[in-house]
């Protein structure tokens, strides 16, 4: 485990602990019995967690720590890349992906996979065809559908084995399995940026494989409102993003954003308030930057920010009354 000793988005030291989390080994559960029914997607998390990650047999203690100068939240301390890793190859071998696929597998995911086309299509001009579409960490790749039926040449990077939607292909499990050079007109990084332990370097990584003119579509849980403060396990989500957090963080990796929302919308298996939002390496004279979710479009990250921060104060002042 790593412990952060400052914002992993603006390199800011002022990041108070906002509240902690303590996690114990469920005691019920061993190797033999998961993938089970049985078990729940928590119970099976934090399991795994603790088998694999945590470095002693003591109940895990995890800091939430709120970043005042961007708004951003994360856990701490984060796993390690070698611990991530390994994490991915147990699930694989244990088959857990094929499990759930067969036994709870995504719903609707025709609709939401026809919004992501739609919400793209509409910021970029011309229209996406003949393009070079990868989605980084898309699974089957379902949310490439549209797009392959569109005619562009449709890609996956993913650690997860599992069978590929039509049209698309594999490329490996991440960046480095790609040539450095290699560039895409679109790349799709649907819900990926919240489980990772460096979320600027990662837009920095991404950013480097887009075209001059290409597209960055990033979705991820609008974590900063409340899911920060209802942490049931420790693996999973390690970041929690606000409009503003978010909306910095691709700025500082360099890109233009075209877009951002803030909407309720379908995921695999129900809806979830999530944060939409394109960046782009140039911006173009003719572009507009969209912003849904409020009453004046250029007050993008204020509204939930807002919000936030005031729950920030709070937690603040009760831990130095404390």
């Amino acid at each position: 485990m790593i412990k952060l000793h400052r914002c992993p988005i603006c390199d800011s030291d002022k990041i108070p602990v906002l509240k902690e989390y303590r996690y114990e080994r469920p005691a019920h559960i061993s190797r033999e019995v998961i993938p089970s029914a049985d078990i729940s997607y928590v119970e099976e998390r934090t399991w795994l967690f603790l088998e694999y990650i945590w470095p002693d047999d003591e109940p895990a203690v995890i800091s939430l720590h709120g970043c005042s100068a961007c708004g951003f939240l994360f856990s701490n301390p984060r796993q390690t890349d070698e611990q991530i890793e390994k994490i991915f190859s147990v699930v694989n071998e244990l088959g857990i992906p094929k499990w759930r696929q067969a036994h709870n597998p995504p719903q609707r995911m025709s609709e939401r996979a026809g919004r992501i086309f739609k919400l793209i299509s509409d910021c970029s001009s011309p229209p996406l065809s003949s393009r070079d579409v990868l989605d980084y960490g898309g699974r089957q790749g379902f949310n490439l559908v549209p797009f392959v039926d569109a005619g562009n040449h449709c890609f996956v990077l993913d650690y997860v084995d599992v069978e590929l939607a039509r049209g698309v292909q594999l490329l490996g499990c991440n960046l480095s399995d790609i040539e450095p050079d290699r560039t895409f007109d679109l790349i799709l990084l649907c819900h990926v940026l919240e489980h990772v332990r460096e979320p600027l370097q990662m837009l920095e990584d991404l950013s480097r494989h887009l075209k001059p003119d290409g597209l960055l579509y990033v979705e991820v849980p609008l974590g900063a409102h409340a899911e920060w403060d209802h942490l049931s396990e420790p693996m999973t989500h390690v970041n929690f993003f606000s409009e503003e957090s978010l909306y910095k963080a691709l700025h500082m990796a360099g890109l233009s954003v075209r877009h951002l929302s803030t909407q309720r919308q379908w995921i695999t298996h129900g809806p979830m308030t999530c944060l939409n939002i394109i960046g782009s390496p140039t911006t173009r004279r003719d572009a507009v930057f969209q912003f849904r979710g409020t009453h004046q479009q250029m007050r993008y990250p204020r509204m939930t920010a807002i919000r936030y921060l005031k729950k920030l104060k709070r937690s603040i002042r009760s831990l130095i009354r404390a």
